[in-house]
This record gives C-alpha cells, structure tokens and sequence, in this order.
C-alpha cells in the first residue's frame, strides 16, 4: 500500500519559546530525525507549517487552512492535499520515533479510518495513520470551531495500536526547555 506522510511542525511552540521541530538533537533538528523515518514508508511527504525554516528539508511546505486551530488543522490540510488515502501523520517534536513503531501501525489489514498509537497510560493520535475518508467530518468539526484531537477521535471511533511500555522513550515529545534538556 502506497501511503503520504503529513509531518506537523505548526505549533507554536508556546511553552518552549523556540520552534521545537528546529531545534538539534543528535547534530540534526528534531524534525530531521521524525523526517528520516517516514521518508523510508511514504511516497510522498508534506510538512505542516508556515515557517520557512523547513524548507531545508526539501518537502513541500502547507499552512494550515483553519488558523490557530492546532494539530486538527494540520491533518486536516494534509489530509486534503495528499494524493494518498492513507495517511501517515507524525509530530515534529518525537525525535526517537522508529521504524518498528512505524511498522506496526501499518501492519495490515488497514481497514480503519483513523490507527492511533498508546504507550503506556498515554494516547498518542499524533503517531498514526489517517484515511482521506475522514475529511467530510473533519471539516464539520473544525467549522463549528472544534479543536479537540481526542474529541474527534472519540467521535469517529478508531483502532488503537497498543505498544508495551518498554517504547515509552520512542514516544517522548519535546514540549517545554526541561523536556529538551532531558533529551540532551
């Protein structure tokens, strides 16, 4: 199965102060290491951000068409751009995401709309695969100023792939200066 890849790095990286996708980890931006990844699963990749930083890393660049409406807005736009029903969607700021993770949530069969990941206590709707057929929802929830990603999941009902706890460093997102120290 041929999939594209929506990358969200359009944050704004409120509690950092910094772009979090951008900064280095391992001599490269944490968006890099999530990039390098999915470029070994997707046909073709879009980053989700209006920074022009990025552009380093040779995807096309989209902005969001809901503004300030969070990571929905992300998949989102993807979602509609993408030529791929399927659709891997990351966030830029989990630098320790492999391929083992990757694989998983694409073992077939794919016949859900939506396959999240949880790792421990935690859901993660930001490592997942998204179909385009979620899109007519999607634009419902959003126009009617929704941006809970969780609430919309709850909505459409997904499939959750379970991983044991041992992955928890693969999922660890960077959000604030002490998760970035913590990384280093």
């Amino acid at each position: 199965m041929q999939i594209g890849g929506i990358i969200l790095a359009g944050g704004k990286s409120s509690r950092m102060k910094k772009d979090k996708g951008l900064l280095t980890y391992n001599e490269k931006p944490m968006a890099k290491h999530v990039i390098d990844v999915a470029q070994n699963f997707c046909e073709k990749m879009y980053l989700m951000t209006s920074n022009p930083e990025y552009d380093q890393f040779g995807l096309e660049r989209l902005e969001d068409t809901y503004k300030d409406t969070g990571p929905l807005a992300g998949i989102q736009t993807g979602l509609r751009s993408s030529e791929y029903e399927y659709n891997l969607v990351l966030s830029c700021d989990m630098p320790h995401i492999d391929e083992f993770i990757i694989k998983k949530i694409l073992t077939p069969p794919i016949e859900d709309l939506v396959i999240i990941s949880k790792c421990g206590e935690n859901v993660y709707p930001l490592v997942g695969l998204y179909s385009k057929w979620i899109l007519p929802s999607l634009d419902e929830f959003l126009a009617a100023g929704n941006k809970s990603v969780l609430s919309f999941l709850h909505r459409l009902g997904v499939k959750t792939i379970v991983f044991d706890d041992d992955f928890e460093y693969n999922f660890m997102n960077v959000n604030t200066p002490d998760d970035y120290e913590a990384l280093l």
